[in-house]
């Protein structure tokens, strides 16, 4: 300002009670409601964090075919099952099924492997004897456990099976 000429003092961050010579206020309403908001959402995130799942699974149904039957009369049906590793360590996970009598699953190997930070699909097929399915859909579980036990999840799908039940 000097170096313009104009007086110091000109263009300053101040309120207009300051400007008029009266003490201002620097805990206001609008100050403590920003704070507890800003604490609210910062024990949210670390919460958040805190409690969430290292792995989780995703199963999609297979669109193309609502069912197939095999050569030697089993009925079968196909998912896309994700792994998603958010942990940090590699690992492996087995699959299985639960609800439905006799069913057998069926994957390229038996453990599935899957890196820290990686998303693993893979095709998974169900098969199960249509004499002891007792309706045309029947919900099921499949159920991914890890090889050291510390991850077991769940989640549910449907199989479909003849009209003719």
């Amino acid at each position: 300002m000097k170096k313009m000429g104009y007086p110091t003092g000109l263009v300053r961050y101040t309120t207009e009670k300051s400007l008029e010579g009266e003490k201002t206020k620097i805990i206001r309403p609008r100050i403590v409601v920003y704070g507890v908001l800003l604490v609210f959402l910062f024990l949210g995130v670390v919460i958040g964090i805190a409690t969430r799942s290292p792995v989780s699974v995703d199963v999609i149904r297979d669109r193309n075919s609502l069912y197939r039957e095999t050569n030697n009369k089993m009925v079968e049906n196909v998912y896309t099952l994700k792994i998603i590793n958010k942990g940090l360590n590699h690992t492996y996970f087995s699959v299985s099924a639960i609800g439905l009598e006799k069913a057998e699953v069926l994957q390229e190997d038996r453990y599935i492997s899957v890196s820290k930070g990686e998303v693993r699909s893979t095709v998974i097929r169900v098969r199960a004897d249509p004499d002891t399915l007792k309706k045309r859909v029947s919900e099921f579980i499949f159920v991914v456990e890890s090889d050291d036990l510390r991850y077991r999840l769940s989640k549910s799908a449907r199989f479909i099976g003849p009209s003719d039940l």
